[in-house]
């Protein structure tokens, strides 16, 4: 081969080498990005602290001593109400709504009542009408109802709005706690409603129970219908739950409002 031909031949194979070269840069090359600058996230603000709990002092560590038996008695409160609504439990009591709800129609009187009953045990839960704080107010300073009340319990930190009431049992024998029976299932009977749906006006009951058994006088002003219905109404409900013998004498007033 002539010197010149391979001179030529080293030359195109040179820039053969050369632009293969600069394909093979070009092709793997990282695409160029556009960077677009991001704006920093705002910082999340801290969770607030949790505010301390209601006992989360005890008397001891309070300083003032009226301060401390105020916490003392706010503690014992609290237990005691917790411990009631806890254990509200159990069959209907109309023996316990006998005896609570009179103090409690004198105390908030209206037809229809405007609160609530519900008794179980001689543990009774009440609903006043209005404001908790008011009528909680009303319910731990009523006389007749402390009469007929070991306990009432309020929740002290006003977060639960109804109140209990634990009912007396009343003496071995009572004619005032088997009356108070009576008249509960009286209100309940549906019977006794359907009696007092044939007029209006009131109708009042004397109750009376010695050991010779239950007698009654009655009044008011609904018709005399209505009354003798609710003395139908009553026999069964005698039968039901018969007075104790050696019975102590006993008198108690019903008034009953009739609405057609």
């Amino acid at each position: 081969m002539r010197p010149r031909t391979i001179i030529l031949a080293l030359l195109a194979l040179g820039v053969l080498c050369v632009l293969a070269a600069y394909l093979i840069v070009r092709w793997t090359e990282p695409p160029i990005v556009e960077r677009v600058p991001v704006a920093p996230a705002e910082p999340e603000l801290p969770p607030a602290p949790p505010g301390p709990p209601p006992s989360s002092l005890t008397p001891s560590e309070v300083a003032d001593p009226a301060e401390a038996l105020k916490l003392e008695l706010v503690i014992e409160q609290r237990g005691l109400f917790r411990s009631l609504r806890d254990g509200f439990k159990g069959p209907l009591s109309p023996a316990s709504r006998g005896r609570i709800e009179p103090p409690l129609r004198a105390l908030w009187p209206g037809e229809p009542p405007a609160w609530k009953l519900t008794c179980r045990g001689r543990v009774c839960s009440v609903t006043g009408p209005g404001e908790a704080s008011a009528w909680h107010a009303q319910l731990l300073a009523d006389a007749g109802v402390a009469k007929v009340a070991d306990r009432i319990a309020v929740d002290p930190d006003g977060a639960d709005p109804v109140a209990f009431v634990v009912v007396t049992a009343g003496a071995a024998g009572s004619g005032d706690d088997y009356l108070a029976r009576l008249e509960g299932l009286l209100r309940q009977s549906e019977d006794v409603a359907a009696c007092l749906g044939r007029g209006s006006g009131t109708v009042e009951y004397e109750l009376m129970v010695d050991e010779t058994g239950v007698t009654w006088r009655t009044g008011g002003s609904a018709p005399p219908e209505v009354a003798d219905c609710i003395g139908v109404a009553l026999g069964p409900l005698l039968a039901a739950v018969p007075p104790p013998p050696q019975i102590k004498r006993a008198s108690r007033m019903v008034r009953l409002v009739a609405a057609p």
